[in-house]
């Protein structure tokens, strides 16, 4: 809703806001033998982080979770996709993140 009116910023602290929560909620599973439901809350914390945009966090995640020999098989193929997907955009997202000054070069 945020994005939609064109509040990114308000959007991005909601977003970091709800991956902490979602962090949570799959230790929590996890505490209470509920592994199903940890990766779940595991992956939406992953996608909330990367939609506030912390890349970095968000892959690390993934990462984590696809590291579980018991993920189920399609979670697996949805998140490997996904941290694909994560590992793309943050490379363009570096291309363009570079400071280019030729103007002060050689100074």
């Amino acid at each position: 809703m945020l994005r939609a009116q064109q509040k990114p910023e308000a959007a991005a602290n909601k977003l970091a806001e709800a991956a902490v929560i979602e962090e949570r909620l799959q230790d929590l599973c996890v505490t209470k033998g509920l592994r199903a439901k940890a990766f779940v809350h595991g992956f939406r914390a992953a996608s909330c982080w990367a939609q506030a945009g912390d890349f970095y966090h968000a892959i690390v995640i993934c990462n984590a979770l696809l590291a579980h020999a018991e993920l189920p098989a399609r979670l697996r193929q949805r998140g490997d996709a996904y941290v694909k997907t994560l590992c793309t955009r943050r490379t363009q997202w570096y291309e363009e993140l570079v400071w280019h000054d030729t103007k002060y070069a050689g100074s």
